[in-house]
């Protein structure tokens, strides 16, 4: 029985303020109008099929709903809730917010906020990184929806130095083959609980022999980011990844990743990586179609932790944003001070509520060593996926931003040069020695004969450059493959057929990421290397071409004297 008094014009009389509920229109997306739920903490897509009585009255209230919509039904002399005209409303105040984006809505996790001076954490309450405690869940022109816990609360202690040396004592216990890898795992950490706020992202993979303490690591990492994380075991699947992490904030962490198993979810695994490494929080991210003809964003800002035995096959892509480290075996003797893995989820989180109260030493200490990388022969690149890694390391022992001094020489231990190494080979590198090394029957005069023998395109080339008038089989198969040797200003130069229709060139470049085209943008990246309209041979006609630079180890060795006699 209602106690709800009713005036002339059937609205109740005593209705209440007390009463929680109702709604936050936040525009529409198809026929879906989606409002943020005040009773739920959480955005909902009703679409007018979705908005019968009951499920209007579960979103916004049931007392809500009563208290704004029970009306006097004449015909049945009773009060009753009018879930049309509550429709009416949601539908009409969606549409004129305009369409939804979901770009707007910031899940469980730790966001900067507008001006990017601040971090808003996102828990189960709303708070800054000053321990301010935020009303509501709307915080400038961004919706907070409930959605888990980050694991740690504003009044969490903050982490001790006792604490982070127990951590870095804990992932020194592996013998490294690299400088800095227990530090460089801490900054890890670091940008996995910042991940929403940070602009690149650095993922890293640890490679060891069997036995050798990769997982005890991995698990122990996983307990200290706590729901921060997803933890796979063995290589997930491009669905799974997109099912799992699409849209959060959790950071990935792979065990047993190896290539071997499934080439196909390694690829897939890397390609979202790449995306999540620097994936903007108003990107569309990855779109895909559902069977209801509508699409899906999934977008990514993951920092990604794997290790295995055996990785796959790194592109030059990929190579720029991974830091790739080598272990031996454990050190068995420091296992009796290191941390229970009951304990490593209390230290992950006072290292995490470290990790957010030091939001603007990291800013400033990141822009000092992105800039130390530079000065030290890295490119941007590398200060990109170094930086950050350094610069979490240092919030965690120092509470004042890095100096110049400080940068330099974070830089000068990390051993800068081997990622510098790491990064040397790139796409038109690689397409080039895909070219050359290709082996076929290729024509060589012997003597009174021309026998067709197995020859790669490099030694064609050497071939021709050591005698080109006598090697005019040889050229003239070349120019079927759509290639050409020539001498062009005291240079030695390569013609390589533009269009990705040249049929021979398909070939020599089947198996490789250029068979079906693109090979003449990327060649153009090497030395000399320049587009031009040429011939390929006697009878051809004009084609585009591009030409560049034989590399000095094909070329044979001569004085200039030669050279140019030939």
């Amino acid at each position: 029985m209602s106690n709800n008094i009713i005036g002339l014009n059937g609205a109740p009389l005593n209705t209440s303020s007390t009463v929680t509920g109702g709604y936050v229109a936040l525009g529409y997306l198809g026929n879906a109008s989606v409002v943020f739920s005040l009773i739920q903490g959480r955005v909902v897509q009703l679409r007018p099929s979705n908005m019968n009585e009951m499920t209007l009255k579960s979103v916004f209230g049931a007392q809500w709903c009563d208290q704004h919509y029970l009306e006097f039904h004449e015909k049945k002399e009773e009060l009753v809730f009018n879930h049309k005209r509550l429709a009416t409303d949601v539908i009409t105040q969606c549409q004129a917010a305009g369409l939804y984006e979901e770009s707007s809505e910031r899940r469980c996790g730790v966001w900067p906020s507008s001006n990017g001076e601040k971090l808003i954490v996102n828990s189960d309450e709303l708070w800054t990184n000053d321990g301010e405690a935020l009303e509501g869940r709307a915080v400038e022109g961004k919706i907070y929806p409930k959605s888990g816990s980050v694991g740690f609360q504003r009044d969490t202690a903050s982490a001790s130095e006792k604490d982070v040396d127990r951590v870095l004592r804990f992932f020194g216990s592996m013998n490294w083959k690299n400088d800095m890898v227990p530090e460089m795992l801490l900054g890890w950490f670091v940008c996995a609980v910042l991940a929403p706020s940070l602009a690149r992202r650095p993922h890293v993979f640890i490679t060891a022999e069997a036995g050798s303490g990769k997982t005890v690591l991995l698990d122990a990492l996983s307990e200290m980011l706590g729901s921060l994380n997803h933890k796979f075991t063995g290589l997930p699947t491009k669905a799974g990844l997109y099912q799992t992490i699409g849209g959060t904030t959790r950071s990935v962490i792979i065990d047993e990743a190896e290539a071997d198993t499934s080439p196909v979810k390694w690829k897939d695994t890397l390609t979202i990586a790449r995306n999540a490494y620097s994936q903007a929080e108003a990107d569309s991210g990855i779109i895909v179609g559902t069977p209801g003809g509508t699409s899906k964003s999934y977008r990514f800002c993951a920092p990604f932790l794997a290790a295995g035995i055996s990785p796959g096959k790194f592109e030059p892509a990929d190579l720029s944003r991974w830091a790739i480290f080598e272990a031996l075996k454990r050190d068995q003797t420091a296992g009796s001070a290191l941390p229970s893995m009951s304990e490593f989820r209390e230290l992950g989180a006072r290292l995490a509520v470290k990790a957010v109260r030091q939001w603007s030493v990291l800013q400033a200490s990141l822009e000092v060593i992105r800039d130390a990388v530079q000065l030290n022969g890295g490119d941007a690149r590398l200060a990109d996926t170094v930086g950050p890694l350094l610069a979490g390391y240092w919030v965690m022992v120092s509470d004042k931003a890095a100096t110049q001094d400080d940068a330099q020489t974070l830089v000068g231990l990390c051993g800068l040069g081997r990622y510098v190494e790491q990064r040397e080979e790139s796409d038109h590198v690689r397409c080039l020695e895909a070219l050359i090394s290709r082996v076929l029957p290729l024509p060589r005069f012997t003597g009174e004969y021309v026998v067709r023998r197995p020859m790669s395109i490099g030694e064609a080339i050497t071939s021709i450059c050591e005698n080109p008038t006598g090697s005019l089989e040889l050229q003239h198969r070349l120019t079927q493959l759509g290639l050409r040797v020539a001498l062009q200003k005291g240079r030695w130069v390569l013609m390589v057929a533009n269009s990705a229709d040249h049929a021979e060139l398909r070939k020599l470049f089947r198996g490789t990421k250029w068979q079906h085209g693109g090979w003449s943008l990327t060649l153009r990246r090497l030395p000399g290397g320049e587009e031009s309209t040429q011939r390929l041979g006697a009878g051809y006609k004009s084609s585009k071409v591009t030409m560049f630079d034989i590399p000095a180890e094909l070329l044979p060795v001569c004085d200039e004297s030669e050279l140019l006699a030939a």
